[in-house]
């Protein structure tokens, strides 16, 4: 084929797929285009935890109220253990120092190990780590003192509502009586 017949042939699969070229081209002009943040805000999809400040004291102490306002309950104290605390999901910086051969400066195409979590800037200048998720602690067990605790009926609202808030099973609460 000559060099005619080939500049005929590309004219007309351009106007064949000329939406798949004007969208590639776009495509391809966007990935250009700097979107204006710096090599730190590439994240891979990867994330780090950490744990963060969930205080069980406060958690004790709504229980507490809410409990005592159970009729028959009376006085009461309450003591959480957790099987894990609350964490936090924070993104990761996945970016890496890549040569132009495509390797990592060290040679490997292993993961980097020195991650840090991804930072986003605040219009004041601040910074705060970008958090993907928070995930609530995991309880182990509940004790409950109580004035009502003689009471086969008042143990039971009591275990099933420790039960329900907390996630507890009922072989895991312990209901027994305060003393006077």
């Amino acid at each position: 084929m000559n060099e005619k017949g080939r500049l005929k042939l590309l004219l007309n699969l351009a106007i064949k797929y000329k939406y798949a070229l004007l969208v590639l081209v776009f495509g391809l002009i966007l990935m250009i285009i700097p979107s204006g943040g710096s090599k730190k805000d590439i994240v891979k999809k990867s994330d780090v935890k950490t744990v963060s400040s969930y205080d069980v004291n406060t958690e004790e102490k709504k229980l507490e109220t809410m409990l005592s306002s159970i009729d028959g309950v009376g006085r009461v104290k309450i003591a959480l253990t957790l099987k894990s605390g609350a964490e936090s999901v924070y993104a990761l910086d996945q970016s890496e120092n890549i040569r132009e051969n495509g390797q990592k400066e060290n040679g490997t195409f292993e993961k980097d190990s020195n991650s840090r979590p991804m930072v986003v800037s605040s219009e004041s200048g601040g910074e705060s780590p970008l958090k993907v998720k928070e995930n609530l602690p995991e309880y182990r067990g509940a004790l409950v003192i109580c004035d009502g605790a003689d009471d086969p009926n008042v143990k039971l609202m009591v275990t099933d509502a420790i039960r329900s808030l907390t996630g507890v099973t009922s072989d895991n609460i312990s209901v027994i009586k305060m003393k006077d």
